[in-house]
């Protein structure tokens, strides 16, 4: 009840029950309680009341949220790609440390029967680049659009120490790579499966990303956000600023 309906029901009781005699002492005490309700220590204090309230009830739609977030089952490859109708969003986040991050994106490309469009800042691990290869074997068309300057630094260091590097594997196969030599860092990094289904966050295709940095990756089953990420990674992919790697 605010301010103003308490100083109604005062009024409304007190015209009510006055008389042509004296006030009687419950009428003095209704009349000393709207004095004071018209004070200034009154009214500081409920707008005081008014913001615990407001609090109170923030905090039990936080507490709810929450539990909801909690209550969801963790992801797995089977879970997180499934048939949803074009207006359901189905959004999965984990974090580094609490996965296995280079198996859980391996089980997430595996699911791919047509296409799979990647931006990625960084990309040395083997095991996600032999499931590209793996894919593109089986007819998945694979683009993987890179940021030049990184690009030639992870050969520059595969060179040196005389191991193969995740490029080079793809390099070997029907992977589709083009280099973004526009001279801005092409920092993106995420994925699309097919036509409904995309993989976003901070983490890249590094070991360090993957295994021990702080990271995040979140998974966005809804058709909107992955025509919105095609669309861009094809203005990416036609740009002159794309280079093919021979």
């Amino acid at each position: 009840m605010d301010r103003e309906q308490i100083f109604k029901r005062v009024d409304s009781f007190v015209n009510t029950q006055q008389t042509a005699d004296s006030p009687r002492v419950e009428d003095q005490a209704l009349l000393r309680l709207r004095s004071f309700l018209e004070s200034r220590p009154a009214k500081l204090m409920l707008l005081f009341l008014l913001g615990l309230g407001v609090a109170y009830s923030v905090g039990l739609n936080l507490k709810s949220a929450s539990g909801n977030a909690m209550q969801q089952p963790s992801a797995s490859s089977d879970n997180m790609l499934t048939s949803v109708p074009a207006s359901t969003s189905v959004v999965h986040q984990d974090f580094a440390g609490k996965v296995n991050f280079e198996m859980e994106e391996v089980a997430v490309l595996e699911k791919a029967t047509r296409s799979v469009d990647v931006a990625m800042y960084s990309f040395t691990d083997a095991a996600i680049a032999s499931e590209l290869v793996r894919l593109s074997r089986r007819g998945v068309q694979i683009r993987v659009f890179r940021d030049a300057e990184q690009y030639r630094e992870e050969e520059a260091r595969a060179e040196a120490s005389g191991m193969h590097s995740a490029n080079s594997l793809l390099r070997a196969s029907d992977v589709q790579v083009r280099l973004c030599t526009s001279g801005q860092p092409m920092m993106i990094r995420a994925y699309t499966v097919d036509d409904s289904f995309e993989r976003t966050g901070s983490a890249d295709w590094s070991a360090s990303s993957l295994f021990s940095q702080y990271a995040d990756v979140t998974y966005i089953q809804a058709t909107q956000p992955v025509q919105t990420f095609r669309d861009a990674f094809e203005a990416f992919w036609q740009s002159r600023d794309s280079v093919a790697i021979q």
